[in-house]
């Protein structure tokens, strides 16, 4: 099974690419995030890939992060949710939406994905909730303020990032480690985040 692909980009777009990886060329379907990651053609990229075996298929799905692939993966197991919906909402939704809409068993977030509607939203929130959390946190999603309040915040600092002109797998690499200070204001997470992108 692939779990990991790095090669060369031959071809993107928003939902899909070919990586030439040892002679062999890779068509992936690949999230919004991984997209946007991965350099124009010809340069060197990387995936984290989930590969999904039937009797007349395999599909390959490329991921920008390792917890990206978990919350697919994760999204997968849900009733009514397939891989193309999975992937819609790893796409349209940042990591901080997912975890504050299951911290505060908030669907609405869901039912914005197109193909996601109200129940199946209500249904992600009730499987999951317990289970992505520990991505963030190391322990299943408690409906505390401080975990609402930090992945807001996150938010925020990805935000003005965002604006500032760093790209999202930078802004993600910087923000990682600042996953526990949940006591930290917006001001300091961004100071915090500026100082390890510009090291």
């Amino acid at each position: 099974m692939i779990g990991y692909l790095k090669g060369t980009v031959l071809f993107k777009d928003d939902a899909s690419a070919l990586i030439e990886a040892g002679g062999v060329g890779y068509e992936v379907t690949i999230s919004a995030h991984a997209a946007d990651a991965l350099p124009p053609p010809g340069g060197e990229g990387e995936l984290h890939i989930h590969t999904q075996v039937r009797e007349d298929d395999i599909s390959l799905f490329g991921f920008a992060t390792r917890d990206e692939r978990h919350i697919f993966l994760s999204l997968m197991t849900v009733n009514g949710v397939g891989p193309r919906n999975a992937m819609a909402v790893v796409s349209n939704l940042r990591e901080e939406d997912i975890i504050q809409a299951l911290a505060t068993a908030n669907p609405t977030p869901f039912t914005k994905v197109k193909g996601i509607g109200k129940k199946t939203a209500e249904r992600i929130v009730l499987d999951l909730k317990n289970k992505v959390g520990k991505i963030f946190f190391g322990a299943p999603v408690a409906r505390s303020s401080a975990a609402v309040a930090l992945a807001g915040n996150l938010l925020e600092v990805e935000t003005a990032l965002l604006a500032l002109g760093y790209k999202r797998p930078d802004i993600h690499a910087a923000i990682e480690p600042l996953r526990t200070r949940k006591d930290a204001a917006v001001e300091d997470l961004l100071r915090e985040a500026l100082r390890r992108l510009t090291r």
